[in-house]
């Protein structure tokens, strides 16, 4: 801007007519519109302020109201279908429904090959089992891609006792890399010892975390039980055959599940020796009451006489952490902030008491880049006034100047909402351009002014700040009409794959670019002549020459080392 263009202008416009200053027609249009209103408003800002006022709380509103990530959405043609199946599922149940779900989802429209894989391989880096599995489908580039992938989440959705998440495989691993998490989801995890006391709290704040904003649904991720034969000795009744508890059980088990009494060595293999009951003996549960204890005197006593027999559900797998059994409660979002959730529901899990001994935290909350990059916006914002302040020499012009890129930003956030309600990667990148656009046009029109109040010697007037405001009318309205036209491009081309993020930077800059024009060539000319005038009537501190005063004379009754 200051090497490049000067040069450029001495190489071509050296031979051009210096003296025309012709204007284009669309020019002396605007020029006539913006001379017979302008005047008007600088005398009676107050509709002008009123009007400011509703925008800045409008976009507040906005603001509050819409979701916003840093995560983009990217529309990519791979789709990742991850599903889980419960704990204990073979291999073979795995093979059939992935081959089932293959073969559902390669008949959509839109679909064009599926792939996919059950379990984990010797040198996978997934740590997971036989139950959980992976599907990828290929979306064709001439179908509509939102209904087909709305159509692949509604067949994986129809396969019930199986916890399934699509999305796209680059959003996938970046929402993994900045956030730590698999999903877009917030995991709460409770621990304490007794399972039916996990249940019932987790429930309880699963229900309290339902009711924060943001959140869509917040589900308690049961364990699956299955039937399993539950033995319980009665301890009078083994007492009268000598038997001890440990005794019964002992037996029990070795009949029921085996017990590993060595190894067998044989071509550099191992083997483990393993005594175990017959099939016959465990076939139901009749047999299994049947099973011959051998008491210590060498009589043997059915399991039935010594023991209660029955059937029961049992968790297949225990999950622990820290020597403590635990059990998780996944939240989905509905558009709001992750970090702003992820405070709402830490404020939820510290008001809610829990038992003695149990206690619940976040998984993954040190991770929140909204609240690291709202933070810098505000010490950046801080920065500027002060910078701003030391250019202009008046906290007042310094406060005006940021006046007109808060209200782009406003303008912006305003069409953001208009558009989808959500504040995407590319929404907030939008916003930084708005900014820096109308923060550059504001401060020009404050600093010339106050450049030419210096120079020529005398306070503000109203003649000064219209000549100021039609020499920018041009440039602002050039830079307006430039930065639509680009904008209205992509606005107009649509939310396709390949534009995730120059869509929404499109419609945030639309909006912020004519909202900043409007308020750098009509706000703040107005509100700066208010703040000129207000200056100008404000009493300055007289200064002269000192007068000394004989105090003797005034008091002479007086002593003077009294008086002085």
């Amino acid at each position: 801007a200051i090497t490049v263009t000067p040069a450029l202008a001495a190489l071509l416009l050296s031979r051009g007519s210096v003296g025309s200053e012709e204007e284009s027609p669309l020019v002396r249009l605007l020029r006539r519109g913006y001379t017979t209103s302008l005047p008007s408003l600088i005398k009676r800002p107050l509709p002008l302020l009123l009007v400011v006022t509703i925008v800045l709380v409008a976009a507040g509103a906005s603001l509050a109201s819409m979701g916003s990530s840093v995560l983009p959405t990217l529309k990519e043609s791979q789709v990742l279908i991850r599903w889980d199946s419960a704990p204990g599922t073979s291999l073979p149940e795995m093979d059939r429904l992935t081959a089932r779900a293959a073969k559902e989802l390669r008949s959509l429209p839109g679909v064009t090959q599926i792939g996919g894989h059950v379990g984990r391989a010797v040198t996978a880096d997934q740590i997971v089992g036989v139950n959980s599995g992976e599907l990828w489908a290929t979306i064709s580039p001439d179908a509509d891609y939102d209904r087909t992938l709305a159509s692949i989440t509604s067949v994986m959705k129809g396969y019930p006792g199986l916890a399934s998440h699509v999305e796209a495989f680059s959003t996938d691993k970046i929402r993994e890399n900045i956030t730590g998490a698999k999903s877009d989801q917030i995991d709460v995890r409770l621990f304490g010892e007794e399972l039916p006391v996990l249940e019932s709290t987790a429930s309880k704040l699963a229900t309290a975390i339902g009711r924060i904003g943001g959140v869509a649904h917040a589900r308690v991720a049961r364990q699956s039980a299955e039937p399993t034969i539950k033995i319980q000795v009665r301890l009078d009744a083994a007492d009268r055959y000598g038997l001890k508890p440990g005794d019964v059980r002992r037996a029990a088990a070795t009949l029921l599940s085996g017990t590993l009494v060595g190894s067998l060595f044989e071509k550099q293999r191992v083997f483990d020796v393993v005594v175990w009951g017959t099939p016959e003996t465990r076939s139901d549960l009749t047999s299994v009451r049947n099973l011959q204890i051998e008491a210590p005197d060498g009589r043997h006593v059915r399991l039935s006489q010594v023991a209660d027999v029955a059937v029961a559900p049992s968790p297949p797998v225990i999950e622990r952490q820290a020597v403590s059994r635990l059990i998780d409660i996944s939240v989905a979002l509905n558009g709001r902030d992750r970090g702003a959730v992820t405070h709402d529901i830490e404020h939820v899990l510290q008001s809610t008491p829990l038992p003695l001994e149990y206690h619940a935290e976040v998984l993954g909350a040190e991770t929140q880049p909204m609240g690291r990059l709202i933070s810098l916006a505000i010490a950046a914002l801080l920065g500027m006034f002060l910078l701003l302040q030391v250019w202009l020499g008046s906290w007042r012009f310094a406060a005006l100047s940021l006046l007109t890129p808060l209200l782009a930003v406003a303008g912006g956030l305003l069409a953001a909402r208009v558009s989808g309600g959500t504040l995407s990667v590319g929404s907030w990148f939008g916003l930084f351009a708005v900014f820096g656009i109308a923060m550059r046009n504001g401060l020009l029109l404050v600093s010339r002014c106050r450049q030419l109040e210096t120079d020529a010697g005398e306070g503000p007037s109203q003649s000064l700040v219209l000549r100021v405001a039609q020499e920018r009318l041009s440039p602002v309205a050039l830079t307006t009409c430039c930065v639509g036209l680009i904008s209205l491009t992509f606005v107009v081309l649509g939310s396709r794959p390949g534009q995730e993020l120059v869509q929404p930077v499109a419609i945030v800059v639309l909006g912020g670019a004519l909202i900043g024009a409007i308020s750098t060539l009509f706000v703040v000319p107005a509100l700066y002549s208010s703040l000129a005038a207000a200056q100008a009537v404000e009493p300055e501190p007289v200064t002269g020459p000192s007068i000394r005063v004989d105090v003797s004379e005034l008091a002479p009754h007086r002593p003077l080392e009294d008086t002085a």
